[in-house]
Protein backbone atom coordinates (compact mmCIF):
# COMPACT_ATOMS: atom_id res chain seq x y z
CA UNK A 1 0.00 0.00 0.00
CA UNK A 2 2.58 2.64 0.73
CA UNK A 3 4.22 2.43 -2.79
CA UNK A 4 0.48 3.28 -4.09
CA UNK A 5 -0.05 6.23 -1.91
CA UNK A 6 3.26 7.59 -2.38
CA UNK A 7 2.55 7.45 -6.54
CA UNK A 8 -0.82 9.26 -6.07
CA UNK A 9 1.16 12.11 -3.25
CA UNK A 10 3.48 12.58 -6.82
CA UNK A 11 0.44 12.41 -9.08
CA UNK A 12 -0.70 15.16 -6.81
CA UNK A 13 2.31 17.24 -6.53
CA UNK A 14 2.41 17.48 -10.53
CA UNK A 15 -0.90 17.82 -11.33
CA UNK A 16 -0.70 20.38 -8.80
CA UNK A 17 1.79 22.68 -10.58
CA UNK A 18 -0.11 21.83 -13.86
CA UNK A 19 -2.96 23.71 -12.38
CA UNK A 20 -1.29 26.15 -10.65
CA UNK A 21 0.83 27.33 -14.02
CA UNK A 22 -1.93 27.60 -15.85
CA UNK A 23 -2.99 30.46 -14.13
CA UNK A 24 0.38 31.82 -13.89
CA UNK A 25 0.77 31.12 -18.15
CA UNK A 26 -2.55 33.42 -18.21
CA UNK A 27 -1.45 36.38 -16.11
CA UNK A 28 2.28 36.23 -17.71
CA UNK A 29 0.33 36.18 -21.48
CA UNK A 30 -1.70 39.09 -20.63
CA UNK A 31 1.18 41.17 -19.64
CA UNK A 32 3.20 40.25 -22.41
CA UNK A 33 0.89 41.35 -24.88
CA UNK A 34 -0.17 44.69 -23.26
CA UNK A 35 2.54 46.63 -24.33
CA UNK A 36 2.75 45.28 -27.96
CA UNK A 37 -0.92 46.38 -28.74
CA UNK A 38 -0.34 49.60 -27.37
CA UNK A 39 -0.16 51.32 -30.65
CA UNK A 40 -2.98 49.21 -32.06
CA UNK A 41 -4.81 50.60 -29.14
CA UNK A 42 -3.99 54.14 -28.98
CA UNK A 43 -4.85 54.32 -33.07
CA UNK A 44 -8.27 52.83 -32.46
CA UNK A 45 -9.41 54.72 -29.77
CA UNK A 46 -7.82 57.79 -31.30
CA UNK A 47 -5.78 58.38 -27.96
CA UNK A 48 -2.71 60.05 -26.60
CA UNK A 49 0.43 57.94 -25.69
CA UNK A 50 -0.07 59.40 -21.96
CA UNK A 51 -3.22 58.08 -21.31
CA UNK A 52 -2.54 54.61 -23.55
CA UNK A 53 0.57 54.22 -20.93
CA UNK A 54 -1.93 53.83 -18.16
CA UNK A 55 -2.93 50.68 -19.58
CA UNK A 56 -0.52 48.79 -18.40
CA UNK A 57 0.43 50.70 -15.62
CA UNK A 58 -2.61 50.27 -13.84
CA UNK A 59 -2.51 46.47 -13.38
CA UNK A 60 0.89 46.92 -12.27
CA UNK A 61 0.17 49.51 -9.31
CA UNK A 62 -2.92 47.07 -8.46
CA UNK A 63 -0.41 44.16 -7.97
CA UNK A 64 1.96 46.48 -5.95
CA UNK A 65 -0.55 47.68 -3.73
CA UNK A 66 -2.83 44.35 -2.88
CA UNK A 67 -0.81 41.41 -3.06
CA UNK A 68 0.16 41.87 0.27
CA UNK A 69 -2.95 42.47 2.01
CA UNK A 70 -4.41 39.50 -0.68
CA UNK A 71 -1.58 37.22 0.59
CA UNK A 72 -2.42 37.84 4.37
CA UNK A 73 -5.89 36.74 3.56
CA UNK A 74 -5.32 34.07 2.12
CA UNK A 75 -3.22 32.73 4.95
CA UNK A 76 -6.43 33.15 7.17
CA UNK A 77 -9.20 32.42 4.43
CA UNK A 78 -7.06 29.52 2.55
CA UNK A 79 -5.00 29.59 -0.27
CA UNK A 80 -6.94 27.60 -2.60
CA UNK A 81 -10.45 29.59 -2.14
CA UNK A 82 -8.34 32.52 -3.12
CA UNK A 83 -6.86 31.35 -6.16
CA UNK A 84 -10.60 30.43 -7.23
CA UNK A 85 -11.92 34.11 -6.56
CA UNK A 86 -8.96 35.70 -8.17
CA UNK A 87 -9.41 33.62 -11.42
CA UNK A 88 -12.96 35.07 -11.78
CA UNK A 89 -11.91 38.17 -11.39
CA UNK A 90 -9.23 37.90 -13.82
CA UNK A 91 -11.84 35.56 -16.20
CA UNK A 92 -14.70 38.86 -16.34
CA UNK A 93 -11.78 42.03 -16.56
CA UNK A 94 -10.14 40.29 -19.20
CA UNK A 95 -14.10 39.88 -21.13
CA UNK A 96 -14.27 43.64 -19.92
CA UNK A 97 -11.42 44.95 -21.60
CA UNK A 98 -12.14 43.14 -24.28
CA UNK A 99 -15.22 44.53 -25.46
CA UNK A 100 -14.41 48.27 -23.48
CA UNK A 101 -15.79 51.38 -26.40
CA UNK A 102 -13.66 54.08 -24.80
CA UNK A 103 -10.01 54.02 -23.81
CA UNK A 104 -10.80 55.86 -20.54
CA UNK A 105 -12.69 52.44 -19.87
CA UNK A 106 -9.39 50.16 -20.06
CA UNK A 107 -7.44 51.69 -17.66
CA UNK A 108 -9.99 50.72 -14.83
CA UNK A 109 -10.69 47.09 -16.35
CA UNK A 110 -6.89 46.78 -16.38
CA UNK A 111 -6.79 47.43 -12.38
CA UNK A 112 -9.36 45.03 -11.76
CA UNK A 113 -7.61 42.38 -13.83
CA UNK A 114 -4.60 43.51 -11.60
CA UNK A 115 -6.44 42.86 -8.32
CA UNK A 116 -7.82 39.40 -9.66
CA UNK A 117 -3.70 39.02 -11.07
CA UNK A 118 -3.07 39.92 -7.30
CA UNK A 119 -5.07 37.29 -5.57
CA UNK A 120 -3.79 34.30 -8.08
CA UNK A 121 0.37 35.24 -8.54
CA UNK A 122 0.26 35.86 -4.14
CA UNK A 123 -1.27 32.12 -3.56
CA UNK A 124 0.45 29.77 -7.32
CA UNK A 125 3.76 30.19 -5.29
CA UNK A 126 2.95 29.77 -1.66
CA UNK A 127 0.79 26.63 -3.00
CA UNK A 128 3.97 24.93 -4.69
CA UNK A 129 6.20 25.83 -1.52
CA UNK A 130 3.29 23.55 0.72
CA UNK A 131 2.68 21.45 -1.89
CA UNK A 132 6.57 20.32 -2.61
CA UNK A 133 9.24 19.37 0.34
CA UNK A 134 12.14 21.08 0.51
CA UNK A 135 14.59 19.23 -1.62
CA UNK A 136 12.15 19.62 -4.80
CA UNK A 137 11.30 23.23 -4.31
CA UNK A 138 13.39 25.16 -6.68
CA UNK A 139 13.22 22.70 -8.93
CA UNK A 140 8.79 23.32 -8.89
CA UNK A 141 9.43 27.00 -9.04
CA UNK A 142 11.89 27.12 -11.50
CA UNK A 143 9.43 25.19 -13.78
CA UNK A 144 6.70 27.62 -12.67
CA UNK A 145 8.84 30.72 -13.66
CA UNK A 146 9.04 28.73 -17.13
CA UNK A 147 5.74 29.24 -17.38
CA UNK A 148 6.04 32.65 -16.39
CA UNK A 149 8.48 33.72 -19.46
CA UNK A 150 6.64 31.35 -21.66
CA UNK A 151 3.73 33.62 -21.29
CA UNK A 152 5.91 37.05 -21.88
CA UNK A 153 7.58 35.27 -24.72
CA UNK A 154 4.02 33.82 -26.32
CA UNK A 155 2.30 37.65 -25.56
CA UNK A 156 4.21 39.62 -27.85
CA UNK A 157 5.22 36.89 -30.44
CA UNK A 158 1.62 35.57 -30.52
CA UNK A 159 0.32 38.65 -29.66
CA UNK A 160 1.33 40.40 -33.04
CA UNK A 161 0.05 37.49 -35.49
CA UNK A 162 -3.30 37.51 -34.09
CA UNK A 163 -3.58 41.29 -33.94
CA UNK A 164 -2.56 41.47 -37.62
CA UNK A 165 -5.74 38.99 -38.28
CA UNK A 166 -8.08 38.63 -35.67
CA UNK A 167 -7.25 42.49 -34.03
CA UNK A 168 -6.07 42.94 -30.27
CA UNK A 169 -9.46 42.50 -28.81
CA UNK A 170 -9.40 38.61 -29.49
CA UNK A 171 -6.31 38.39 -27.59
CA UNK A 172 -7.57 39.13 -24.40
CA UNK A 173 -10.94 36.84 -25.46
CA UNK A 174 -8.57 34.11 -25.95
CA UNK A 175 -7.92 34.66 -22.18
CA UNK A 176 -11.16 33.48 -21.32
CA UNK A 177 -11.19 29.51 -22.20
CA UNK A 178 -7.96 29.46 -20.34
CA UNK A 179 -9.32 30.85 -16.91
CA UNK A 180 -12.50 28.80 -17.22
CA UNK A 181 -10.79 25.54 -17.56
CA UNK A 182 -8.27 26.54 -14.78
CA UNK A 183 -11.24 27.17 -12.25
CA UNK A 184 -12.85 23.84 -13.06
CA UNK A 185 -9.57 21.73 -12.36
CA UNK A 186 -8.70 24.03 -9.55
CA UNK A 187 -12.31 23.52 -8.10
CA UNK A 188 -11.68 19.18 -8.55
CA UNK A 189 -8.14 18.53 -7.72
CA UNK A 190 -6.75 21.81 -5.65
CA UNK A 191 -6.52 20.54 -2.02
CA UNK A 192 -6.85 23.41 0.74
CA UNK A 193 -3.92 24.46 2.18
CA UNK A 194 -4.55 24.84 6.28
CA UNK A 195 -5.70 28.48 7.54
CA UNK A 196 -4.49 30.16 10.03
CA UNK A 197 -6.33 32.82 12.68
CA UNK A 198 -5.37 36.14 12.11
CA UNK A 199 -6.16 40.07 12.74
CA UNK A 200 -7.82 42.48 10.28
CA UNK A 201 -6.69 42.86 6.98
CA UNK A 202 -4.58 46.56 6.98
CA UNK A 203 -6.76 47.82 3.84
CA UNK A 204 -5.63 51.76 4.66
CA UNK A 205 -2.27 50.75 4.13
CA UNK A 206 -2.81 49.11 0.81
CA UNK A 207 -5.29 52.08 -0.38
CA UNK A 208 -2.37 54.46 0.56
CA UNK A 209 0.33 52.62 -1.27
CA UNK A 210 -2.18 52.51 -4.66
CA UNK A 211 -2.39 56.28 -4.35
CA UNK A 212 1.01 56.92 -3.63
CA UNK A 213 2.06 54.82 -6.75
CA UNK A 214 -0.69 56.25 -8.84
CA UNK A 215 -0.31 59.72 -8.28
CA UNK A 216 3.34 59.93 -8.10
CA UNK A 217 4.23 58.16 -10.91
CA UNK A 218 1.51 60.48 -13.41
CA UNK A 219 3.89 63.29 -11.73
CA UNK A 220 7.38 61.75 -12.55
CA UNK A 221 6.15 60.16 -16.14
CA UNK A 222 4.88 63.40 -17.62
CA UNK A 223 6.02 65.96 -15.48
CA UNK A 224 9.56 66.65 -17.08
CA UNK A 225 8.85 66.27 -20.51
CA UNK A 226 5.48 68.89 -20.57
CA UNK A 227 7.46 71.19 -17.95
CA UNK A 228 5.47 70.52 -15.42
CA UNK A 229 2.62 72.53 -16.82
CA UNK A 230 -1.07 70.67 -16.30
CA UNK A 231 -1.81 67.54 -18.09
CA UNK A 232 -4.75 67.42 -19.93
CA UNK A 233 -7.62 64.57 -20.73
CA UNK A 234 -10.77 65.12 -22.84
CA UNK A 235 -13.51 62.55 -21.81
CA UNK A 236 -15.89 62.50 -24.99
CA UNK A 237 -18.18 59.42 -24.09
CA UNK A 238 -18.27 56.53 -21.52
CA UNK A 239 -20.26 52.80 -21.21
CA UNK A 240 -21.02 51.66 -18.01
CA UNK A 241 -21.26 47.86 -19.12
CA UNK A 242 -23.00 46.18 -16.00
CA UNK A 243 -26.30 47.91 -17.03
CA UNK A 244 -25.53 48.45 -20.29
CA UNK A 245 -24.96 52.54 -20.62
CA UNK A 246 -23.56 54.62 -22.82
CA UNK A 247 -22.75 58.16 -21.84
CA UNK A 248 -22.07 60.83 -24.21
CA UNK A 249 -20.55 63.58 -22.68
CA UNK A 250 -17.39 66.04 -22.61
CA UNK A 251 -15.27 66.64 -19.81
CA UNK A 252 -12.43 68.41 -19.76
CA UNK A 253 -9.38 67.53 -17.03
CA UNK A 254 -6.42 69.59 -16.31
CA UNK A 255 -4.24 67.55 -13.96
CA UNK A 256 -1.62 69.97 -12.21
CA UNK A 257 1.51 67.88 -11.86
CA UNK A 258 3.31 69.65 -9.47
CA UNK A 259 -0.20 69.42 -7.04
CA UNK A 260 0.05 65.72 -8.06
CA UNK A 261 3.67 65.08 -7.24
CA UNK A 262 2.86 66.35 -3.66
CA UNK A 263 -0.09 64.77 -3.03
CA UNK A 264 1.41 61.38 -4.17
CA UNK A 265 4.35 62.16 -1.68
CA UNK A 266 1.81 62.77 1.71
CA UNK A 267 0.14 59.57 0.50
CA UNK A 268 3.33 57.81 0.47
CA UNK A 269 4.64 59.31 4.17
CA UNK A 270 1.01 58.19 4.74
CA UNK A 271 1.69 54.71 3.81
CA UNK A 272 4.92 54.50 5.77
CA UNK A 273 3.34 56.15 9.35
CA UNK A 274 0.39 53.44 8.70
CA UNK A 275 3.06 50.54 8.17
CA UNK A 276 4.96 51.52 11.88
CA UNK A 277 1.61 51.82 13.50
CA UNK A 278 -0.39 49.09 13.03
CA UNK A 279 0.36 45.57 14.24
CA UNK A 280 0.03 43.45 11.14
CA UNK A 281 1.29 46.21 8.36
CA UNK A 282 1.39 44.58 4.96
CA UNK A 283 5.00 46.08 4.45
CA UNK A 284 6.34 45.00 8.16
CA UNK A 285 9.06 47.64 8.34
CA UNK A 286 10.07 45.67 11.37
CA UNK A 287 10.85 42.67 9.38
CA UNK A 288 13.22 44.26 6.87
CA UNK A 289 15.18 45.16 10.09
CA UNK A 290 15.11 41.58 11.62
CA UNK A 291 14.89 38.82 9.26
CA UNK A 292 17.95 40.25 6.73
CA UNK A 293 17.59 37.13 4.49
CA UNK A 294 13.88 38.36 3.76
CA UNK A 295 15.18 42.03 3.81
CA UNK A 296 17.60 41.02 0.97
CA UNK A 297 15.74 39.36 -1.28
CA UNK A 298 13.03 41.63 -1.51
CA UNK A 299 15.32 44.26 -2.18
CA UNK A 300 17.13 42.96 -4.70
CA UNK A 301 13.79 41.83 -6.64
CA UNK A 302 12.49 45.21 -6.75
CA UNK A 303 16.12 46.99 -7.71
CA UNK A 304 16.29 43.89 -10.64
CA UNK A 305 12.92 44.89 -11.86
CA UNK A 306 13.63 48.56 -11.68
CA UNK A 307 16.55 47.94 -14.12
CA UNK A 308 15.26 45.38 -16.65
CA UNK A 309 11.34 45.49 -16.87
CA UNK A 310 11.09 48.73 -19.35
CA UNK A 311 13.49 47.10 -21.66
CA UNK A 312 10.40 45.70 -23.71
CA UNK A 313 9.17 48.97 -24.39
CA UNK A 314 12.77 50.56 -24.96
CA UNK A 315 13.98 47.80 -27.51
CA UNK A 316 10.23 47.98 -28.90
CA UNK A 317 10.94 51.63 -29.60
CA UNK A 318 14.76 50.80 -31.00
CA UNK A 319 13.51 48.47 -33.66
CA UNK A 320 10.60 50.09 -34.80
CA UNK A 321 11.99 53.93 -34.98
CA UNK A 322 15.44 53.45 -35.52
CA UNK A 323 15.65 49.60 -36.99
CA UNK A 324 11.91 50.46 -38.79
CA UNK A 325 11.24 46.59 -38.12
CA UNK A 326 7.60 46.07 -38.87
CA UNK A 327 5.41 44.97 -35.82
CA UNK A 328 5.46 40.91 -36.92
CA UNK A 329 9.30 41.03 -36.85
CA UNK A 330 9.30 43.17 -33.51
CA UNK A 331 6.91 40.82 -31.61
CA UNK A 332 9.20 37.74 -32.62
CA UNK A 333 12.24 39.44 -31.75
CA UNK A 334 10.88 40.85 -28.11
CA UNK A 335 10.39 37.02 -27.90
CA UNK A 336 14.00 36.36 -27.38
CA UNK A 337 14.56 37.77 -23.85
CA UNK A 338 11.79 36.01 -22.06
CA UNK A 339 12.26 32.68 -23.92
CA UNK A 340 15.93 32.52 -22.90
CA UNK A 341 14.75 33.23 -18.71
CA UNK A 342 12.12 30.53 -19.42
CA UNK A 343 14.72 28.27 -20.88
CA UNK A 344 16.99 28.79 -18.27
CA UNK A 345 15.01 29.29 -14.93
CA UNK A 346 14.60 25.05 -14.34
CA UNK A 347 18.48 25.08 -14.51
CA UNK A 348 18.62 27.82 -12.14
CA UNK A 349 16.47 25.56 -9.86
CA UNK A 350 18.09 22.54 -9.95
CA UNK A 351 21.11 25.00 -9.58
CA UNK A 352 19.96 26.81 -6.12
CA UNK A 353 18.63 23.34 -4.63
CA UNK A 354 22.43 22.10 -4.50
CA UNK A 355 24.55 25.16 -4.13
CA UNK A 356 24.00 28.81 -1.84
CA UNK A 357 21.11 30.76 -3.60
CA UNK A 358 22.52 33.52 -2.48
CA UNK A 359 25.87 32.92 -4.36
CA UNK A 360 23.35 32.90 -7.52
CA UNK A 361 21.76 35.88 -6.90
CA UNK A 362 25.52 37.43 -7.02
CA UNK A 363 26.42 35.79 -10.24
CA UNK A 364 22.63 36.43 -11.45
CA UNK A 365 22.91 40.48 -10.62
CA UNK A 366 26.57 40.83 -12.26
CA UNK A 367 24.97 39.12 -15.24
CA UNK A 368 22.30 40.88 -15.83
CA UNK A 369 24.19 44.36 -15.02
CA UNK A 370 26.55 43.06 -17.95
CA UNK A 371 23.74 43.05 -20.34
CA UNK A 372 22.42 46.34 -19.97
CA UNK A 373 25.76 48.19 -19.88
CA UNK A 374 26.23 45.91 -23.26
CA UNK A 375 22.49 47.33 -24.26
CA UNK A 376 23.37 51.03 -23.26
CA UNK A 377 26.14 50.57 -26.16
CA UNK A 378 23.54 50.88 -29.05
CA UNK A 379 23.88 53.13 -31.82
CA UNK A 380 21.59 53.69 -35.34
CA UNK A 381 24.33 51.77 -36.87
CA UNK A 382 24.36 48.56 -33.85
CA UNK A 383 23.75 45.46 -35.68
CA UNK A 384 20.98 43.18 -34.69
CA UNK A 385 23.18 40.33 -34.03
CA UNK A 386 24.62 42.71 -31.16
CA UNK A 387 21.36 43.25 -29.47
CA UNK A 388 20.08 39.95 -29.93
CA UNK A 389 23.43 38.77 -28.35
CA UNK A 390 22.80 41.23 -25.47
CA UNK A 391 19.13 39.89 -25.04
CA UNK A 392 20.16 36.46 -24.29
CA UNK A 393 22.87 37.55 -21.73
CA UNK A 394 19.54 39.08 -20.16
CA UNK A 395 17.41 36.43 -20.30
CA UNK A 396 20.37 34.30 -18.70
CA UNK A 397 20.80 36.49 -15.81
CA UNK A 398 17.17 37.19 -14.96
CA UNK A 399 16.27 32.87 -15.22
CA UNK A 400 19.17 32.52 -12.78
CA UNK A 401 17.79 34.98 -10.48
CA UNK A 402 14.05 34.39 -10.21
CA UNK A 403 14.18 31.06 -9.08
CA UNK A 404 17.08 31.13 -6.28
CA UNK A 405 15.81 34.81 -5.06
CA UNK A 406 11.76 33.09 -5.20
CA UNK A 407 13.20 30.02 -2.72
CA UNK A 408 15.28 31.79 -0.79
CA UNK A 409 12.75 34.42 0.38
CA UNK A 410 9.91 31.87 0.64
CA UNK A 411 12.48 29.56 2.91
CA UNK A 412 13.12 32.65 5.52
CA UNK A 413 9.45 32.65 6.83
CA UNK A 414 7.12 30.05 8.34
CA UNK A 415 4.32 28.37 6.57
CA UNK A 416 1.59 30.66 8.22
CA UNK A 417 3.62 33.16 6.38
CA UNK A 418 4.06 32.12 3.14
CA UNK A 419 1.34 34.16 1.29
CA UNK A 420 2.40 37.26 2.83
CA UNK A 421 5.56 37.24 2.62
CA UNK A 422 5.11 36.26 -1.20
CA UNK A 423 2.72 39.04 -1.03
CA UNK A 424 5.76 41.33 -0.27
CA UNK A 425 7.78 39.74 -2.57
CA UNK A 426 5.05 40.73 -5.42
CA UNK A 427 4.41 44.38 -4.27
CA UNK A 428 8.31 44.75 -4.65
CA UNK A 429 9.00 43.09 -7.97
CA UNK A 430 5.03 44.97 -9.70
CA UNK A 431 6.53 48.21 -7.87
CA UNK A 432 9.46 47.74 -9.73
CA UNK A 433 8.00 46.50 -12.84
CA UNK A 434 5.76 50.26 -12.93
CA UNK A 435 8.71 52.06 -11.74
CA UNK A 436 10.92 50.72 -14.26
CA UNK A 437 8.49 52.22 -16.98
CA UNK A 438 8.67 56.00 -15.37
CA UNK A 439 12.52 56.31 -14.86
CA UNK A 440 13.00 55.00 -18.71
CA UNK A 441 10.06 56.96 -19.67
CA UNK A 442 11.86 60.36 -17.55
CA UNK A 443 15.59 59.67 -18.55
CA UNK A 444 14.44 59.54 -22.85
CA UNK A 445 12.35 62.35 -22.03
CA UNK A 446 14.95 64.55 -21.06
CA UNK A 447 17.32 64.50 -24.51
CA UNK A 448 13.88 65.15 -26.58
CA UNK A 449 12.80 68.37 -27.22
CA UNK A 450 9.64 69.13 -24.88
CA UNK A 451 7.31 70.50 -28.01
CA UNK A 452 7.61 66.48 -29.51
CA UNK A 453 5.07 65.74 -26.19
CA UNK A 454 2.92 68.84 -27.01
CA UNK A 455 2.98 69.19 -30.28
CA UNK A 456 3.94 66.51 -31.93
CA UNK A 457 6.79 66.29 -34.80
CA UNK A 458 10.20 64.63 -35.93
CA UNK A 459 12.35 62.91 -33.68
CA UNK A 460 15.56 62.87 -34.37
CA UNK A 461 17.64 59.73 -34.02
CA UNK A 462 20.34 61.20 -32.33
CA UNK A 463 18.47 62.12 -29.70
CA UNK A 464 16.43 59.14 -29.12
CA UNK A 465 19.76 56.93 -29.11
CA UNK A 466 21.15 58.91 -26.49
CA UNK A 467 17.85 59.09 -24.58
CA UNK A 468 18.38 55.05 -24.44
CA UNK A 469 22.15 54.93 -23.66
CA UNK A 470 21.53 56.83 -20.80
CA UNK A 471 18.14 55.32 -19.73
CA UNK A 472 20.02 52.33 -19.95
CA UNK A 473 23.14 53.47 -18.11
CA UNK A 474 20.86 53.97 -15.32
CA UNK A 475 19.48 50.73 -15.41
CA UNK A 476 23.07 48.81 -15.46
CA UNK A 477 23.40 50.51 -12.06
CA UNK A 478 20.45 49.82 -10.39
CA UNK A 479 21.14 46.10 -11.24
CA UNK A 480 24.64 47.03 -9.74
CA UNK A 481 22.57 47.84 -6.40
CA UNK A 482 20.77 44.82 -6.51
CA UNK A 483 24.19 42.69 -6.60
CA UNK A 484 25.51 45.05 -3.76
CA UNK A 485 22.49 43.65 -1.69
CA UNK A 486 23.28 40.48 -1.89
CA UNK A 487 26.93 40.74 -1.08
CA UNK A 488 26.49 42.91 1.90
CA UNK A 489 23.15 41.52 3.39
CA UNK A 490 24.59 38.02 3.71
CA UNK A 491 22.11 36.22 6.21
CA UNK A 492 23.44 33.63 8.26
CA UNK A 493 20.67 31.33 8.08
CA UNK A 494 21.31 30.04 5.22
CA UNK A 495 24.93 29.01 5.61
CA UNK A 496 23.31 27.00 9.03
CA UNK A 497 20.80 25.09 6.32
CA UNK A 498 23.75 24.36 4.21
CA UNK A 499 25.74 22.81 6.68
CA UNK A 500 22.58 20.98 8.79
CA UNK A 501 21.90 19.23 5.24
CA UNK A 502 25.64 18.38 4.49
CA UNK A 503 26.03 16.24 8.03
CA UNK A 504 22.43 14.00 6.92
Amino acid sequence: MKPIQIRRRLEYKWVALIIINLATFAVSFDTGLVTLILPNIARDFRADINVVIWVPMAKFIMMAAFMPVFGKLSDIKGRKRYFNIGIIIFTVSSLLTGIASSIYEMPFYRALTGIGSAILIVNTRSLIVDIFPANERGKALGWHLLTVYLGHTLGPALGGIITVFLGWRFLFFMLIPISLATLIFSHMKLKESSRVHGPKMDWLGSLFLALALGLTLIAVTFGPQREWTPLDIVITNFWIPVVNIFVETFYYIAIPLVETLILGLIFLALFFITQLRVKEPILDLRLFIKNRQFASTNLAVFFVYVAHFSIYVVVAFYLGLVKLMDPFWTGIFLAVFPLVAAITSPFSGWFSDRYDRREVRILATGVIALALFLLSQLSAGSSIEFLLASLIILGVGVGLFSPANTTELLTSVSARERSLANGVLGMMRYAGQTLSYAVSALVIGLYLPTHIFIEGGPVFVEQYITGISQSLLLSAALAGVAMGIALVLKPKTIRRTANTTNKH
